[in-house]
């Protein structure tokens, strides 16, 4: 087995790398060498070269690990953890973006060497900042995962901002969830970054009736503890946050926190997706025009005013295909039944933009409508994509009719 330091086997943890069933295992150390091999042997020669430039590698990779086993364990573990924690992020842009970053005139040099995976900037990145990992890790998170995005109500000042750090931050949760009565579950802040106008939290609390936080073996830390992620910006004016569990109680923290640190009463409203109605309507009438391609339908959720108490109408693809032109077949006069003869009626589509599927849903306010995605949320480039699709609508259009 091979022994680490709790504060290196809680590093990786804390980004969701497990080493424990990697380092417990009973292997000698051509068996342990060939495990981190087997990971790393389509790209070789790019880890290899990479490990050469930075860590003075030779006599081939294998060889290399091998060696490293017996001459600096840590290394060598770091080494399967980099190459797990680099499979997990989904676009290597922001591996790349981050090495350009940590790197700067040195970049290209190295950008060079990463021949056909990128992934291998990884090791000079950690070589130089293993805060950048942690950095690089909340960035993948906020990218891929569900997310929510609030403006914030500025009120009252409350006294001077707090000194922004991990201990600082620490201070205010705690006193935080002393106030909280019975649920006095333990808030560990784990990372802090206060950079170009951005503050970045990550931070764990404890599940209900669950052990504190206190053991890393098999991955305890994140069994016991739900993880959260905040992003403010603009003196706390916007919040970019990744929830977890119980996100309403999860919000409430976050306006504690920010009205701290920004020394201001600060209230979080969710920030929605709001268009002119006109825009729906446009989407509506290429919904139902032949050969429209704009409109990619997989399934319709209406509420259908021509029949009798207006029943809730839903209709979905039974495959793959599209439904638009079940859609065309209820408007012709052999069935002289339109779906959605109103704005109103409405209540939620499947559509396809740029080869994703979004289930939206629509409400009507006054002389808007409000765009909701089906799940918890969604991340930035997800918004931007529902918001410039329907934009795409907002545009003088002869055939556009009043709903």
């Amino acid at each position: 087995m091979i022994r680490l330091p709790q504060t290196e086997i809680q590093f990786w943890l804390d980004i969701n790398v497990r080493l424990a069933e990697f380092c417990e295992l009973p292997l000698n150390d051509q068996k342990h060498a060939k495990k981190i091999y087997n990971g790393l042997k389509e790209s070789e020669q790019t880890w290899y070269t990479l490990l050469i430039r930075d860590f003075q590698a030779d006599g081939g990779l294998f060889s290399f690990l091998q060696t490293q086993y017996h001459r600096n364990k840590i290394l060598f573990c770091q080494i399967y953890a980099l190459k797990k924690f680099s499979d997990n992020i989904g676009n290597t842009e922001l591996i790349i973006n981050k090495a350009r970053e940590i790197l700067g005139e040195d970049f290209p040099g190295y950008e060079i060497l990463t021949g056909d995976d990128p992934r291998g900037l990884i090791l000079p990145i950690f070589h130089r900042s293993r805060d950048a990992i942690i950095d690089l890790y909340c960035d993948n998170v906020m990218k891929n995962s569900k997310i929510k995005t609030y403006n914030a109500i500025l009120g009252f000042s409350q006294g001077h901002p707090s000194e922004i750090s991990m201990e600082s931050i620490q201070r205010i949760m705690n006193a935080f969830q002393r106030g909280k009565g019975r649920d006095r579950r333990k808030i560990h802040v784990m990372w802090v970054k206060n950079h170009n106008g951005k503050i970045k939290i990550i931070f764990r609390k404890d599940k209900r009736s669950t052990t504190v936080i206190k053991k890393t073996e098999h991955n305890e830390a994140i069994k016991t503890a739900d993880q959260k992620i905040f992003v403010f910006e603009e003196n706390g004016s916007i919040l970019s946050a990744y929830l977890g569990r119980e996100p309403k109680k999860t919000l409430e923290i976050a306006q504690h926190l920010a009205g701290k640190l920004f020394g201001r009463t600060i209230i979080f409203n969710e920030d929605i997706i709001k268009k002119p109605v006109r825009v729906l309507d446009r989407f509506i009438d290429a919904m139902q025009q032949e050969n429209n391609q704009r409109v990619k339908l997989f399934a319709i959720t209406a509420v259908n005013t021509p029949l009798s108490n207006s029943p809730k109408i839903e209709i979905r693809s039974r495959g793959r295909g599209l439904i638009n032109q079940n859609i065309i077949e209820l408007i012709s006069t052999s069935h002289a039944l339109p779906l959605v003869t109103n704005h109103s009626d409405l209540l939620n589509v499947t559509v396809q933009i740029q080869e994703q599927k979004f289930k939206l849903h629509f409400e009507i306010e006054g002389e808007s409508v409000v765009i909701k995605c089906s799940d918890k949320g969604y991340n930035t480039e997800k918004k931007r994509l529902i918001s410039e699709y329907f934009d795409s609508f907002n545009v003088d259009d002869s055939n556009a009719n009043s709903h």
